[in-house]
């Protein structure tokens, strides 16, 4: 099994601060001058079980004992990751270097009026009981910065979630979707509508200032009835207009609250503003 030290330089790994697994070697490299190089292989490899690795442990995470074994349990002081255990076979355990954790175990105080810690659910995942106040923020409010986890599962539908910095999702988004068939007040659970109306409809948005930054997706799938999109109270689209028709199929509306009292529209595809 091969590391690399802290000066990319290849290694037997080890528990040595600031080794990480980079996969195997099918040769010995003497490597006490510089300028040797090294071939080294990524993939699913098996090492010798340092005994305490069963079946029940795949899907976890393996730690190096030396160049040859792993072990279930973090070893030495510096836990360094093999991989991920796939398989576990008679005194050989298999593992997938490809899924290394960039990191182990748990976090422990977030912050002085946060949680006291939280649990790692897989190696870039982690999972928050949402009502705990886990920052100086309201309750219920999590704020990622750039260096935490990958993705973040949160108990309470209802709670806030800002992100600062880039957020990089590799899975599909599924947002909230509704078919409506009469008139309907949207909620700030709400974002994608359709409506499929026999007779003219009332589709009113929640108050802007109560949903700022949120948007709405509204579309009209029938030519039966018209779909009319309201504001609420004094909200407008344009400061003077506060209701938009829809007449036709595929006809649809996409629009922000973006400050008290006002919705800005993003799309208006076939819609005529007018008012109430």
């Amino acid at each position: 099994m091969v590391a690399v030290d802290s000066n990319g330089e290849a290694q037997n790994a080890a528990d040595t601060a600031n080794y990480q697994v980079v996969g195997r070697c099918d040769k010995t490299v003497n490597n006490t001058d510089d300028g040797e190089v090294v071939n080294v292989e990524r993939g699913v490899f098996g090492w010798a079980n340092a005994g305490d690795v069963t079946d029940a442990n795949i899907g976890s995470i393996a730690y190096v004992i030396d160049n040859q074994t792993v072990s279930v349990a973090t070893n030495g002081s510096n836990s360094i990751i093999a991989g991920t255990v796939v398989d576990v076979d008679g005194s050989y355990v298999w593992v997938d270097t490809f899924n290394i954790s960039r990191t182990a175990g748990a976090f422990t105080t977030l912050s002085a009026s946060g949680a006291s810690s939280f649990a790692a659910v897989d190696a870039d995942s982690y999972t928050v009981d949402a009502g705990a106040g886990l920052d100086n923020q309201a309750a219920g409010t999590l704020v990622l910065g750039a260096a935490t986890a990958t993705k973040v599962e949160i108990a309470d539908a209802d709670v806030e979630t800002e992100i600062e910095g880039t957020l990089s999702c590799e899975q599909d988004v599924e947002l909230a979707y509704a078919n409506k068939t009469a008139n309907y007040t949207i909620t700030a659970n709400d974002c994608v509508l359709s409506y499929n109306t026999s007779a003219a409809t009332t589709n009113t948005l929640p108050e802007a200032s109560t949903v700022l930054g949120k948007v709405f997706f509204v579309s009209l799938q029938d030519d039966d009835g018209d779909l009319e999109v309201w504001t609420d109270g004094t909200d407008t689209f344009d400061g003077t207009n506060n209701k938009i028709t829809f007449a036709d199929a595929g006809d649809s509306l996409s629009v922000m609250a973006t400050a008290a009292n006002v919705y800005t529209i993003l799309v208006n595809v076939g819609g005529t503003l007018g008012t109430q």
